[in-house]
């Protein structure tokens, strides 16, 4: 027996009945259906916990089979037996987007999240409000090695900056240079300021045996 499932009042199609049963604590489903994917591409993942509502994702892909956009949405059911219907409504308030250079490293991310707001004692989500958390800009050298970000996003919210002594970003929050990635001959990653570490040595097998970490991490 199937179940209706419409996304925005747009799609209609069927699929195997969602029903979480109580002695459940977590159940994922994947779609390969909307639109279908005949490459083993996931279109879409319901899932729940016990206690929440469901959650959704729907996923786009490009010609290369790399992921441009995660839209998440609410799930909202209605009827019950073989009449039950989820209705899946886009607010966008944990997408994702990512655009890619001609060899497919990443070139942009924007990701949206929880800009305020949070849970209580039992874990249970009580409000929030949601926006753009991160809007990441990414810069390679000639040896395709990543060698500095920035975030273009107007809350310090998603990606992490490193904090010194004085408790300021370092590099400071939407700084492009200089680069903050450095690499040894062999590749091995040599510092990480967004990280605050200085420098790490390598043995003769490019496995780390020292590490320099001069500052924190910023806590949320």
């Amino acid at each position: 027996m199937d179940e209706t499932i419409k996304v925005n009042g747009k799609y209609t199609y069927k699929a195997t009945p969602f029903r979480f049963r109580s002695e459940w604590r977590f159940l994922l489903l994947l779609f390969f259906c909307l639109p279908p994917q005949y490459n083993g591409n996931i279109s879409s993942t319901t899932w729940q916990v016990a206690g929440r509502d469901k959650q959704a994702y729907a996923f786009t892909y490009d010609d290369l089979d790399r992921l441009l956009n995660a839209k998440y949405m609410d799930v909202t059911d209605s009827g019950s037996g073989a009449s039950q219907t989820s209705t899946y409504s886009t607010d966008n308030k944990y997408e994702e987007k990512q655009t890619y250079d001609l060899r497919g490293n990443i070139l942009t991310l924007q990701r949206n999240g929880m800009t305020s707001g949070g849970w209580n004692n039992q874990g249970l989500f009580t409000a929030g409000n949601f926006g753009q958390i991160d809007n990441l800009s990414y810069t390679y050298n000639d040896q395709i090695q990543l060698v500095k970000m920035r975030d273009y996003a107007a809350l310090d919210k998603g990606f992490k900056l490193a904090l010194n002594g004085a408790g300021a970003a370092v590099p400071s929050h939407g700084a492009s240079d200089p680069n903050h990635y450095t690499y040894d001959a062999n590749g091995n990653i040599r510092s990480d300021m967004y990280k605050g570490i200085t420098y790490i040595w390598y043995n003769h097998l490019n496995l780390p045996t020292f590490i320099i970490l001069t500052i924190v991490l910023q806590h949320q």
